[in-house]
């Protein structure tokens, strides 16, 4: 009997161990991306454009912080996008994207979504949310300041007494990179009830945006789950 529950003991010592090593990597995981995100947003393009596009700049550079792993999305003609860029750990995937600039007397505004995917650990759960960001700058190749950053979308930022930053939700390219139906999480669901409830798809000539529906939605789960299979 003193050697059964020796050896429970041990199991479940052990247990909390794996679970306590688990947290302690997915917090320095966490810590680590978090720190590179911001760092590409302020100067990953300003870097990029100084050293003539060199993926390896880039590399060096996110190297700092360790343990980050970048792929630049690629546009249909195979060159990387100056302004997309998707990071991922161990354990977290994030997906950066540049989606709308304007600019005034006073710079470049430019409004970034930054959607955060957290693997599976161990206890079995899943989560997904965003970061939007406000940035500005002298011109887009110049380095960002970051002016704002939050959890959850605004459509409108206050950029002093005269002028505004303001989403342009009629345009489907953005709606499409938002994914707003896809995080609802990161969106107030009766303010933006609009954005949330409609889908919009990328095709050849264009971009479309139709209701999400239920039979729409299940067939898109659907998908889904059979990706993950894959």
């Amino acid at each position: 009997m003193g050697i059964f529950r020796l050896v429970v003991a041990f199991s479940i010592f052990s247990f909390v161990l794996d679970i306590l090593a688990a947290d302690y990597s997915r917090e320095g995981n966490f810590q680590r991306i978090e720190k590179a995100t911001e760092r590409f947003i302020a100067t990953g393009i300003s870097g990029l454009h100084k050293n003539s596009y060199d993926l390896n700049w880039l590399r060096n550079d996110l190297g700092k912080a360790i343990g980050i792993n970048y792929r630049p999305e690629i546009n249909e003609e195979g060159i990387p996008f100056y302004s997309r860029l998707v990071l991922s750990t161990p354990t977290d995937y994030y997906r950066i994207i540049n989606i709308q600039q304007q600019r005034t007397e006073s710079g470049l505004y430019e409004y970034w979504v930054v959607k955060k995917h957290f693997r599976k650990e161990a206890n079995g759960l899943a989560e997904t949310n965003c970061q939007f960001y406000l940035t500005r700058s002298n011109d887009f190749f110049s380095q960002r300041t970051i002016i704002r950053s939050t959890p959850y979308y605004e459509e409108s930022y206050e950029l002093g007494s005269k002028n505004r930053f303001t989403v342009d939700q009629n345009d489907k390219r953005l709606l499409y990179y938002l994914e707003a139906w896809d995080h609802v999480n990161c969106f107030n669901e009766s303010k933006h009830k609009s954005l949330i409830s409609h889908i919009v798809f990328a095709q050849e000539n264009g971009y479309v945006r139709q209701e999400l529906t239920p039979l729409l939605r299940l067939r898109l789960k659907m998908h889904e789950l059979e990706i993950n299979l894959q």
